[in-house]
């Protein structure tokens, strides 16, 4: 599993206001991690294919998962209530075609 932010970019794109600072609290839990655990990374860049000279590798792989994790929490619950709320909206509607043709006139 290499280059996994890429994964991102198709939820990022199809809703930027509230992926991107989800993806942004969740990779800030991961990188905050990564500093009380002591993990060090020589390499600039490689996703997993650097784990082997990694500093503390165990608690690098934690720290990342532990964001991804409260990212995918996060994306699920805001998915979920724009689910309801979605669900909700068309009850109404529904509801209100049930009605037919209103006595409310607008002048």
């Amino acid at each position: 599993m290499t280059h996994i932010t890429e994964g991102a970019i198709p939820f990022a794109a199809r809703n930027p206001i509230v992926v991107i600072p989800i993806l942004m609290v969740a990779s800030s839990i991961s990188a905050v991690l990564t500093y009380l655990f002591g993990v060090g990374v020589p390499a600039p860049h490689g996703g997993f294919l650097v784990l082997p000279v990694v500093i503390n590798p165990l608690l690098w792989v934690a720290a990342i998962l532990t964001g991804s994790f409260v990212g995918g929490f996060a994306y699920g619950f805001w998915k979920n209530r724009t689910a309801d709320n979605t669900e909700v909206e068309n009850i109404i509607d529904d509801n209100i075609d049930a009605m037919g043709p209103t006595s409310i006139t607008t002048s």
